[in-house]
């Protein structure tokens, strides 16, 4: 793998960086600063103590961006490229939600990643916007002439009107989050959607084992959700018409094979092979059955105002 150097990610570190060493050089300006003498007797004690204290905090701020620049960066635009596929095989996957988005407009993609699932809205005209908190995300969805935005969701969908979304799309976001989050997150998209609003969200399955070592694989990945609390969270919030649908069946040359008894088999065989069978798929539905779903959730037509 190769390594990336200089990044947009990069580069703006170290920009934040050096704005946060400018703010402190001025602070130290300020009397009582660095050049304070804390021996000296014709300080007060107040600025005696504030030169203590200006003074470790320079020394915890060294500190920190010493840590901050020895520490590898991990490049999960990199990551995400390397691990997730190609972006033909993500559009494919996606294909199957543009029917539910037809006729709504100013949908906005959560996390929008190279921005697949937004040149699908695009090429059928329906009007949308990313977010993303990657900045190389965004730069790789501004090459392709998409709108995107750098930040966190849930500011931002604080910061909209109320009903001003027509849609919401959410690829593997869910995952990223603990509980609270997540039911702030619901709540949020049910007040930023208009009446008859859609969401999609679709996220890793965690009844199919198989599904564990991707979720695993994913340092930032917080926890497996449930398609039942998925569901829950978004009908506590407001949703209505929740439906499930299970993706991305494991194919089925790398699940258990059975077998079927034989006509001629002696019944006691036959029916050690029937139950033997019968283990096979319990353990298959565990083990191979669907790596991905997807919850589709509507705002209904009286939603009253927030």
């Amino acid at each position: 793998m190769k390594k990336k150097t200089g990044s947009p990610r990069k580069r703006s570190t170290v920009s934040e960086l050096e704005a946060r060493v400018r703010r402190l050089e001025r602070l130290l300006e300020e009397p009582g600063g660095e050049d304070a003498d804390p021996s000296d007797g014709g300080h007060t004690a107040g600025e005696t103590l504030s030169a203590l204290l200006l003074q470790g905090l320079r020394r915890r701020h060294a500190a920190e961006i010493q840590r901050v620049l020895s520490t590898p960066e991990f490049d999960y635009y990199l990551f995400e490229t390397y691990y997730r596929g190609a972006s033909e095989s993500i559009r494919e996957r996606q294909e199957i939600y543009l029917s539910l988005f037809h006729g709504h407009e100013n949908v906005l993609d959560i996390g929008c990643g190279r921005g697949e699932f937004l040149q699908l809205l695009a090429e059928n005209f329906i009007p949308a916007y990313g977010i993303d908190l990657d900045r190389d995300n965004v730069l790789a969805c501004e090459e392709k002439n998409l709108t995107a935005l750098q930040g966190d969701a849930l500011a931002h969908l604080e910061s909209l009107p109320e009903s001003s979304l027509g849609g919401v799309y959410m690829g593997q976001v869910v995952e990223h989050m603990d509980n609270p989050r997540l039911l702030c997150l619901c709540e949020r998209c049910y007040r930023a959607l208009a009446p008859g609003g859609v969401l999609v969200a679709d996220t890793l399955n965690p009844h199919c084992l198989s599904a564990h070592q991707w979720f695993w694989l994913d340092p930032t990945h917080v926890r497996l959700i449930p398609p039942e609390l998925l569901r829950f969270n978004l009908e506590q919030a407001g949703f209505g018409d929740c439906r499930v649908q299970y993706l991305s069946p494991v194919p089925e040359e790398e699940s258990l094979s059975g077998f079927a008894p034989r006509p001629d088999s002696p019944a006691e065989i036959a029916e050690m092979k029937r139950t033997l069978q019968a283990n096979f798929a319990k353990l298959n539905q565990l083990l191979y059955s669907h790596m991905e779903y997807a919850v589709m959730a509507y705002v209904p037509q009286d939603k009253a105002e927030l």
